[in-house]
């Protein structure tokens, strides 16, 4: 299923206030290793029953060779 969202619905989705209910060195000390890299996720439910996800991915080799996502 296509969803496309207005250019208003994204920007009201970027200024939604996202705030996490933990702290983030607790989400870096709850990473699992996997195939060369250690990852992490943790959802963000909204007051109007949607949630958003923050999902970290980090080398194990190369610290520097990380990505953030929120969806």
């Amino acid at each position: 299923m296509d969803v496309f969202l207005t250019d208003t619905e994204i920007q009201a989705l970027i200024n939604t206030k996202k705030q996490m209910t933990i702290e983030p060195e607790l989400l870096f000390l709850s990473m699992k290793e996997k195939r060369g890299h250690k990852s992490a996720e943790h959802e963000m439910p909204q007051p109007d029953g949607s949630t958003f996800i923050i999902k970290i991915r980090i080398s194990i080799e190369n610290p520097l060779d990380f990505s953030a996502i929120l969806g």
